[in-house]
């Protein structure tokens, strides 16, 4: 049966209706840069860290580079896992002192939650809680768990978020390269009106995302809201969502036409590195003036008819199911079941051809399995 007439699972939420306004006051304060570009991290830069504790609490992806990054750069880190966790010989091997969390949280100034988000509740109402100083900083990597409030934290402990724009592995790449990508920041200071310790706390922030490597690119100032709604739309609609699925409609197409699997793979996956590295570097106009004259054409062609392929009121249905909160009760639904709706899903999309035939052309290029990420042991994400 060609791949485009199987029965689909059903959808999580019906994307077909109009959405409602999205307009609101979530985008307020989105954008405000507090630094460009500048040399460091540097001992000014990082002093609101220095001689206090940062742990951080996970060492996945993003929890290893910041713990790295923060080390390399002078401030005093520990690592935190349960007893027994996979990542523990990791994180050992580094050098990095390694802790369970009832042992390093009560020694804590900031905190930083580097655990995949299903689980932050259970995390800080565990061990962050009940085992670290009440006025210690908690630090998020993405604002969903405190705007959707997942996470409540106590009334005098300052939230902040650093959110660098990349993968833990960019992160840590970077750093070591001398360089470093941006970072959104945001703080959200508890009880009344206190200018002392906004600043600190925005203080405490900044001596953070310096310490990652992120200074050396940006430092913008945005808000809980605005980040965790620009990221999941970001993520849904087109990085991880909308590229897939238009590739793989494109795929289908093409071998339902004839094409060898293999062949359309090639064409409409493998070669989409190189594009978005042009993207990356120099904005569409930048790509287009990189490009073959006939592939430039072809895709103004597309670019102008594109309300034929993409439908406008889709992708508003999803923003507004983001900003109401619909998608983030849905996911944390499925976590509540035991995520029985994202393992019928992935399960489904890896039996699609299109992972066989990437396969195949990836076995053309055996250096490529090299540089592709290890399993990670808390996908999906568990807690003892």
């Amino acid at each position: 049966m060609p791949a485009r007439d199987r029965a689909p699972l059903p959808p999580p939420a019906d994307l077909s209706d109009p959405p409602r306004a999205t307009a609101g006051h979530w985008a307020e304060g989105a954008w405000r840069v507090r630094s460009g570009p500048t040399p460091g991290p540097t001992a000014a830069q990082l002093a609101p860290l220095l001689g206090r504790q940062v742990v951080v609490l996970g060492f996945g992806n993003q929890g290893r580079a910041h713990a790295l990054n923060l080390a390399d750069s002078g401030v005093s880190v520990a690592v935190a896992l349960r007893s027994g966790s996979p990542r523990w010989a990791d994180a050992a091997a580094t050098g990095l002192a390694v802790g369970t969390p009832e042992a390093l949280l009560p020694q804590a100034d900031l905190v930083i939650l580097a655990l995949p988000e299903p689980v932050h509740r259970t995390a800080h109402d565990a061990w962050i809680a009940p085992f670290s100083p009440p006025e210690s900083a908690l630090g998020v990597l993405h604002g969903h768990s405190i705007h959707f409030g997942l996470v409540v934290p106590g009334p005098r402990r300052p939230v902040l978020m650093v959110a660098p724009k990349g993968p833990g592995a960019t992160l840590r790449e970077r750093y070591l390269a001398g360089t470093g990508i941006p970072a959104l920041l945001a703080v959200r200071q508890p009880g009344p009106d206190d200018p002392a310790a906004h600043a600190a706390a925005w203080a405490l922030a900044e001596a953070w995302a310096h310490g990652l490597g992120c200074g050396r690119s940006g430092l913008v100032e945005t808000t809980f809201a605005a980040e965790t709604v620009s990221d999941l739309f970001g993520e849904q609609t087109v990085l991880c969502g909308g590229v897939t699925a238009l590739l793989t409609t494109a795929f289908e197409v093409l071998v339902e036409a004839g094409a060898p699997p293999e062949l359309a793979y090639l064409e409409c996956v493998h070669e989409l590195k190189q594009v978005v590295d042009l993207l990356y570097a120099s904005g569409p106009a930048g790509m287009r003036r990189a490009i073959s004259t006939t592939a430039a054409f072809g895709a103004l062609e597309v670019d102008a008819a594109r309300s034929a392929l993409v439908r406008r009121e889709q992708v508003g249905a999803i923003l507004d199911r983001i900003i109401s909160g619909e998608f983030a009760e849905r996911m944390a639904d499925d976590d509540r079941q035991g995520g029985p709706w994202r393992r019928a899903a992935e399960q489904a999309a890896a039996a699609h051809p299109i992972e066989a035939a990437g396969r195949a052309v990836r076995a053309l290029m055996p250096w490529l399995d090299e540089a592709a990420p290890p399993a990670d042991p808390t996908d999906p994400p568990r807690f003892p």
